[in-house]
């Protein structure tokens, strides 16, 4: 019987909201975090130039940083993780102009674009932080309301 009271418990906690967006040059990739795995929302593709190739390149980064401010505050995202290979997160972060959505953000390293990016920051130690600084601040809040309660 506890065993479902403590499922139950877990169940209806406050999720934290979080945002993944795995990105390169060419390809990003915006999922929203689930109680259980996550939700791909977008996928974007970028029209880089290429060498040797006549194209119109455009701000891929702009379009990302867009896209981000929209989700974030669609969803009222609490926490945002950009993860990239090489060091195609500061391209991304340079072109960030919103202070708001730059405070939310944490980096993390993936070595590829895709499902699998994501599947691999779902185990990075710098999301398992993310959900452990939000735990920990809502047991202080909990603390705290139960303190002036008392009083």
């Amino acid at each position: 019987m506890s065993y479902q009271l403590n499922r139950l418990s877990e169940a209806t906690k406050k999720q934290i909201k979080a945002l993944i967006v795995v990105l390169d040059r060419e390809e990003a990739i915006f999922a929203m975090l689930k109680s259980k795995g996550y939700e791909i929302l977008a996928q974007l593709k970028g029209k880089v130039k290429k060498k040797g190739v006549e194209s119109v390149a455009t701000n891929f980064y702009k379009q990302i940083s867009e896209q981000l401010e929209e989700y974030a505050d669609r969803y009222k995202v609490e926490k945002i993780i950009v993860a990239s290979p090489a060091f195609w997160k500061e391209e991304l972060m340079d072109e960030i102009r919103n202070g708001e959505i730059k405070k939310k953000i944490v980096t993390a390293d993936c070595s590829s674009v895709g499902k699998n990016a994501i599947e691999e920051v779902l185990k990075r130690s710098e999301l398992k932080e993310v959900l452990k600084q939000q735990r920990a601040a809502e047991e202080a809040t909990t603390r705290e309301a139960a303190g002036r309660e008392a009083t």
